[in-house]
């Protein structure tokens, strides 16, 4: 089988190789955000928890587990969001650098 003599293309970005095995960036940095939000919500769920406020309108007071299990609940979620946020960021940056730069030579 004869090589490619014109390709100038690192194999890594051949179709098929590393870089189009990544979601492109604007997908990243939009699951970054999203997961970024969600972690803040969550931890202001857990702030609310800390300082006391367990009554919601018409509902009864929460006892101690209950209080432990959502404090658990929101600070574990929020611990998740901040993994998945510094997973997307690392596939950014991983799209970043391995994807193929644009030689203008190509266009001739």
């Amino acid at each position: 089988m004869a090589k490619k003599s014109g390709s100038k293309m690192p194999e890594i970005c051949l179709p098929g190789g590393m870089c189009y095995r990544f979601p492109p960036p604007c997908c990243s940095i939009c699951c970054t955000v999203f997961s970024l939000f969600s972690m803040a919500g969550l931890f202001i769920i857990y702030a609310m928890i800390n300082n006391g406020y367990t009554k919601v309108s018409g509902q009864t007071l929460w006892n101690e587990e209950q209080i432990e299990h959502g404090l658990n609940a929101s600070k574990v979620g929020a611990f998740i969001y901040l993994g998945v946020a510094g997973f997307c960021v690392f596939l950014f940056f991983c799209r970043k650098f391995t994807a193929p730069k644009h030689n203008p030579e190509d266009d001739e």
